[in-house]
């Protein structure tokens, strides 16, 4: 098994780091959707009730990408997980309106591609031989 150096007398599998990656990712999409939700008026204000189902739907997201192994291509993978993971914030929009729901459904599609897309890059040289290199096609 591959390892990769992290921490000094520690050592981070590649799937360990997948997960760490897509975690800090969704970490990312959290704040950037909770900013956003605040700028455009959406979050009226900044409390713990407000900001955390959009922040955790957004870790979440990110977690959920980490440690899925669906066998299909990596960016309907990553679409289908964001819209999934975001319908479960997302349907209690409807209250208010098609808008907010359309917006915060979107999102988690974008950002479900955007936290997946490193995971189908290519492999380096040195890993292809390796078991864990294997891509979601």
């Amino acid at each position: 098994m591959e390892t990769i150096k992290n921490i000094p007398g520690r050592r981070l599998d590649l799937k360990n780091k997948r997960l760490l990656i897509c975690t800090i990712g969704g970490i990312i999409a959290g704040l950037i959707c909770t900013a956003g939700g605040h700028l455009s008026g959406n979050i009226s204000e900044l409390s713990f009730f407000t900001i955390a189902p959009t922040f955790f739907n957004r870790v979440m997201l990110g977690f959920i990408i980490g440690i899925s192994s669906l066998k299909m291509n990596f960016l309907f993978h990553g679409a289908l997980i964001g819209l999934l993971v975001s319908l479960i914030t997302s349907i209690p929009f409807l209250e208010g309106g098609v808008n907010g729901f359309l917006l915060f459904t979107t999102a988690g599609i974008i950002y479900g591609l955007i936290i997946i897309f490193p995971r189908g890059l290519p492999c380096s040289a040195s890993l292809k031989a390796s078991a864990e290199c294997s891509r979601v096609k």
